[in-house]
């Protein structure tokens, strides 16, 4: 049961990301609407982007959300303290990742994952820590610290791995020119690299660099996190937390630390940027509290979890949730569009 899970769950997601890969980098993949805003004096419309980094976005907080519940529900944790966890950590999350961006790159219209998962990692122990303090005053059991952190890091892992596609679609977090990288690295990205088109996308108007072959940083953090995602996931529906745990989170916060090397976005001031230096302390971080929680041991219930999956409230609240993203995320605030509208006479 478990492996035919883990399998599924594999397949899903790395069709989904190699069929991103291949089409997501065009420049007609940018954009899914424009709402007419305000007219100008020649009839023309300046409309509101809604981008597809929005809903790709969106779309990993929810899968994230639904990894998370499902692995917490299989240990048989209440559903209102689940709804706990997910709303306080999302709640620090998504302001931190424009907070952070604007503390480190001085940009007040990006965001920042690094930000938002090195908050995330600081957060979530004392969250958790916050939760057992109150929980008998909720009339709830305490929950298994370590199988917890182990849930949120498996979920940020696939979470982040879907997340870089939305990447891919709007250009940043690009990696350097390939012509530029050691001959062993142009072999492994089989002299291919990665490709944007569009004007409109970061790649171009921040670099230039559209249309030019680029280490493709984005795709091996999409696979990367997904297989060690997937990795953890078994290992948690195992019972093994701690090894879930501390694999996923050092797989991802090192590959952080490597991968900016690669890249050629603007990631602050500095040759070692902040990002790395909270990728290392994360790590450290975590592996100090793991090493002072007690060991957990493993009741693993998979059927009423994939049932719980199923209830409408969950699914109403994921779509809430998907919308709440969106709007966040999925609003150009770097585009402007122009829209002409006309009537077709020839068919009137």
């Amino acid at each position: 049961m478990i492996e035919l899970i883990t399998i599924a769950v594999a397949i899903v997601f790395f069709a989904v990301i190699t069929a991103g890969v291949k089409f997501l980098p065009h420049e007609k993949w940018q954009f899914v609407a424009t709402i007419p805003i305000t007219k100008n004096h020649d009839g023309s419309w300046n409309g509101l982007n809604l981008t597809y980094y929005g809903v790709i976005t969106a779309t990993s907080y929810v899968l994230a959300v639904v990894i998370f519940y499902f692995l917490a529900l299989s240990q048989q944790v209440p559903v209102k303290s689940i709804v706990f966890f997910v709303v306080t950590i999302l709640s620090i999350c998504m302001p931190a990742a424009k907070f952070i961006a604007l503390v480190v790159e001085k940009k007040r219209h990006t965001f920042s994952v690094g930000g938002a998962s090195f908050a995330g990692i600081i957060a979530a122990p004392l969250i958790i820590y916050l939760y057992n303090m109150l929980a008998p005053l909720w009339h709830e059991r305490p929950v298994s610290g370590l199988s917890i952190l182990a849930a949120i890091s498996i979920a940020y892992a696939f979470g982040e791995g879907f997340g870089r596609l939305a990447c891919l679609s709007f250009g940043c977090c690009y990696g350097k020119p390939l012509a530029d990288a050691p001959v062993w690295l142009q072999r492994a990205c089989f002299y291919q690299g990665l490709i944007f088109t569009g004007k409109t996308k970061k790649v171009s108007y921040a670099h230039d660099l559209d249309g030019q072959p680029l280490i493709p940083v984005q795709v091996m953090t999409a696979y990367l996190y997904t297989f060690i995602g997937v990795l953890g996931f078994y290992l948690f529906l195992k019972g093994w937390f701690g090894t879930a745990l501390l694999l996923t989170l050092a797989v991802t916060q090192i590959w952080r630390l490597l991968s900016e090397f690669l890249r050629a976005d603007h990631r602050g001031s500095g040759r070692i940027s902040a990002y790395q230096v909270m990728s290392v302390a994360g790590v450290f971080y975590v592996a100090l509290v793991v090493f002072l929680l007690p060991a957990d041991s493993a009741v693993i219930a998979i059927e009423p979890a994939f049932k719980a999956l199923w209830s409408p409230v969950f699914i109403v609240s994921m779509q809430a949730l998907w919308l709440l993203a969106f709007l966040y995320c999925g609003r150009s605030q770097v585009t402007i569009a122009r829209v002409d509208m006309s009537v077709l006479t020839d068919r009137i």
